[in-house]
């Protein structure tokens, strides 16, 4: 990508000018590529409205990437624990995967409404929280090193808090509330997380049930 060709170059780390667009990086493997050498540049892109433009493609291409993350996370998780990957096993994880997707991508559309001083749409932010679990997907490459014992335990850790690290900059480039009230959507957040988990649970559980009554 080139500035002479009116697109914004993904591997500088430079605040996103609020009135920029770009479209090459709605492409899936621009966006793959992003948030390896530029994560922070990247996330600005996918939590600005007008920058990222999201479709109904790249809302599809998030939901990708979800699905795809989260299932491999998943079957290394039950290979570890001694358990054979199985399709109840991966239709669990992703059902869990796509409530959790859905849950904090309400959360970050809601909030911003309230409590930022920009509104971010619930397209964008499906787009933003669904490739903030991008770094599950070396889930798998890591479960090469099982033999290592603790070592293990240590390179297991690192997609897990590199998701956690990429969550954390949605919320902070999409909110952009300050320090502060950051702070307490921190304290508040996670309560309210967990209700809206459990309710939409709670939700698919009952209306799978009365298909059976």
């Amino acid at each position: 990508m080139s500035d002479s060709e009116g697109t914004l170059p993904i591997s500088d780390e430079s605040v996103l000018p609020a009135a920029a667009t770009t479209n090459e990086v709605n492409q899936w493997a621009d966006i793959f590529y992003g948030l390896l050498v530029a994560p922070i540049r990247t996330i600005e892109i996918l939590t600005d409205d007008e920058a990222l433009g999201a479709s109904y493609k790249t809302v599809v291409g998030a939901g990708v990437m979800v699905l795809l993350s989260n299932g491999i996370s998943g079957c290394v998780d039950a290979a570890t624990s001694g358990s054979r990957p199985s399709i109840a096993i991966l239709l669990s994880v992703e059902f869990q995967a796509i409530v959790m997707w859905l849950a904090l991508s309400a959360i970050v559309h809601i909030v911003c409404g309230w409590a930022s001083k920009r509104d971010v749409s619930l397209r964008t932010s499906m787009v933003s929280v669904g490739w903030a679990f991008m770094p599950l997907i070396f889930a798998g490459p890591m479960s090469c090193f099982r033999s290592l014992g603790f070592a293990y335990n240590l390179l297991a850790a690192i997609p897990i808090l590199w998701m956690c690290y990429l969550q954390w900059l949605v919320f902070n480039h999409a909110l952009a509330i300050g320090p502060v009230r950051m702070f307490a959507l921190l304290v508040l957040g996670p309560p309210l997380f967990i209700v809206t988990y459990l309710f939409w649970l709670s939700v698919a559980f009952v209306s799978i049930a009365q298909m059976f009554v």
